[in-house]
């Protein structure tokens, strides 16, 4: 079997680490409605959650921690920035 290397000493993977992940999204439009899904896996709802819609963009954030095989955990961030090609009414967006 291929060993998996998991020395992180190099500059470019402590950059890496402190870089947001962008969550995955899907979106769709019917009709003058615009659907957007973002997934972010194991949040919860404890966790850093900011979606800030303007009549132009959106822009999600979220923080959590990562738990993992053998007790171990480490801090996410995950952002995702989309620039609209036409107007929305932000003031008729909702989110849950």
């Amino acid at each position: 079997p291929k060993k998996i290397s998991t020395n992180t000493s190099s500059p470019a993977a402590a950059v890496d680490a402190d870089k947001p992940w962008c969550p995955i999204f899907k979106w769709g439009q019917r009709g003058g409605t615009v659907y957007l899904t973002i997934f972010v896996p194991c949040l919860k709802g404890t966790d850093d959650v900011s979606i800030d819609i303007t009549d132009r963009a959106v822009e999600f954030r979220a923080e959590r921690v990562a738990e993992f095989a053998g007790g171990r955990s480490a801090a996410r961030s995950y952002r995702l920035q989309l620039q609209l090609f036409a107007e929305v009414d932000a003031s008729r967006c909702v989110h849950h």
